[in-house]
C-alpha cells in the first residue's frame, strides 16, 4: 500500500520531527502487545544474588518498561480522543497503522470525508508533538 506524508509544516512540524512522531505511532500495536504479554505472565525469578557487585532487580526493571509502554499507549489514545471523541477509533487505526483516509471510508465505515478527517488527522500529530516536546 502506498504510503502518505501529512503535510504538517504549517503547524511547525519539520519532515524529521513528523517521522520521529510517526515512528512513535507506529509502535502502537507493538506495545499493545508486549503489554499483554507481560502482564500474561508471571514474575520472572529473582534470586537476590548480586550480579557484578550490584544486585539488581529484574522484576522493578520489567516494570518500569511495562509502564513506559503504557504511558505511550494511553497518550496515543487519549489524544486520539481529545480530538474528537467520536473519530477517535479511526484516527487511531490511521496513525498507528497507515491506514489512508480513502481505506478508512470504504473499508472500515467512516462517516466523514477525506477533507475532514484529515484535519483531524493533522491535528492529533500537532498534540503528539506538543505533547512528547517535539516543537
Amino acid at each position: 500500500m502506498r504510503k502518505y506524508r501529512v503535510a504538517l509544516e504549517r503547524y511547525g512540524i519539520s519532515k524529521a520531527a513528523f517521522e520521529e512522531i510517526h515512528g512513535f505511532c507506529v509502535q502502537y500495536p507493538e506495545k499493545k502487545a508486549k503489554i499483554a504479554d507481560a502482564l500474561s505472565l508471571s514474575s520472572p525469578s529473582f534470586s537476590g544474588m548480586p550480579h557484578n557487585g550490584k544486585i539488581s532487580d529484574p522484576t522493578a526493571r520489567a516494570g518500569e518498561i511495562i509502564a513506559k509502554w503504557i504511558e505511550d499507549v494511553e497518550l496515543i489514545e487519549k489524544t486520539a480522543k481529545e480530538v474528537d471523541e467520536f473519530f477517535a477509533p479511526w484516527i487511531i487505526k490511521s496513525v498507528t497503522e497507515d491506514v489512508p483516509v480513502w481505506s478508512l471510508i470504504l473499508n472500515y465505515n467512516m462517516p466523514a470525508t477525506e477533507k475532514v478527517f484529515a484535519k483531524k488527522r493533522r491535528q492529533f500529530y500537532y498534540l503528539i508533538a506538543v505533547k512528547r516536546q517535539i516543537i
